[in-house]
């Protein structure tokens, strides 16, 4: 057994027994990774048809919802000018309101002072106490028209009882001579 053409011999067979042994044990994973590729495959496949119609769908999607978007946005601006305009027209109401009530509280004071003076006694009327227009100021007149407005708001709040006990008010005379 000392022939090395043996054992070149007995040691190619060794190889070549190992080779195929290898080769029969690496078979199925070889066929394991040829159906792996192969279904890489199609799924690169599938995806390369399904991934831009479903990219197309997303973006016009983010389209939508940001057109969506903006129309809220404009119906709550809308909803709040409405809002606005709404408070602007109840606070004009309310100033109607009040000046509505302030008119007709001076009206009914000018027809409770007409009364008073239609009711007066005659010997409460002095005749040599009223002086022409000329020679009143029209600041003494508009003193004058304020105090006796003034005086009417008060008895506004006084009992019909108490409104006919009180005093006619002073004349123009008669002030201008207590002012001295």
């Amino acid at each position: 057994m000392t022939d090395p053409v043996v054992w070149l011999g007995a040691s190619l067979f060794l190889v070549a027994a190992s080779l195929a042994l290898l080769l029969v044990a690496a078979l199925p994973a070889i066929q394991e990774i040829a159906r792996a590729a192969r279904s890489a495959e199609k799924l690169f496949d599938l995806l390369s048809r399904e991934l831009p119609p479903t990219l197309a769908a997303i973006r016009l999607t983010g389209s939508e919802i940001t057109s969506l978007t903006d129309g809220v946005n404009q119906n709550v601006q809308a909803a709040t000018r409405v809002v606005g305009q709404f408070d602007q027209g109840l606070s004009g109401i309310k100033q109607q309101a009040e000046q509505a009530q302030t008119t007709t509280r001076r009206f009914g004071i000018g027809l409770r002072a007409a009364w008073q003076s239609l009711t007066r006694p005659a010997e409460a009327f002095e005749p040599e106490a009223f002086e022409p227009e000329a020679t009143h100021s029209s600041a003494e007149l508009t003193d004058s028209l304020t105090d006796s407005l003034t005086d009417s708001l008060t008895d506004s709040q006084l009992t019909p009882i108490e409104l006919n006990q009180r005093q006619p008010n002073p004349t123009f005379a008669q002030r201008d001579a207590s002012a001295d």
